[in-house]
């Protein structure tokens, strides 16, 4: 029992350590293009204040509205939004507002799965703005989804990434 327990807990851990990363690269594309003010010096701080510790800034998982999912498709993943039909869900987290990271497992081979995403990303409307040879991503209307696909243990690891709101 000990053993399952940790388990869950470094998967859980995994899970929220892939959702962090993938909402920090949605974060520096908003940031990419936009023009920052030209940084100022700032006055040097004073004896007293320059020995205080910062407060350590909040990250994503200390976020109240934080949603994690463990072997189930998300609440709120989207109906437009292709899942490979013979996957079985592994770990999601969801950010409302801000969009969901998923995972899945599939026993077929990266091109296939590939191919069932582009052409329902096709059927619902989105529009391919990338596509590799180990993902793809569209966009339709202010929502962006990041696939990609990858070998690993024998089985193929699909991640979704969706991200709500205007991204450029």
């Amino acid at each position: 029992m000990r053993l399952r327990a940790r388990a869950h807990s470094i998967r859980a851990h995994s899970i929220a350590s892939l959702a962090a990363v993938a909402l920090l690269g949605a974060g520096l594309a908003l940031a990419c293009g936009r023009e920052e003010p030209a940084a100022t010096t700032p006055a040097s701080p004073s004896s007293a204040e320059s020995a205080q510790p910062a407060a350590p800034a909040p990250t994503e998982t200390q976020r109240e509205d934080v949603q994690v999912f463990e072997g189930a498709v998300p609440d709120g993943y989207p109906s437009d939004v292709p899942i490979y039909p013979t996957s079985e869900p592994d770990g999601a987290m969801a950010i409302p507002g801000l969009g969901m990271f998923a995972t899945f497992q599939s026993d077929d081979p990266v091109e296939k799965i590939l191919e069932h995403f582009r052409s329902g990303f096709e059927e619902n409307g989105w529009t391919v703005e990338a596509s590799m040879d180990d993902g793809v991503d569209v966009k339709k209307g202010d929502r962006t989804v990041e696939v990609r696909v990858r070998p690993r243990n024998g089985r193929s690891e699909i991640a979704v990434n969706i991200s709500e709101g205007e991204q450029s």
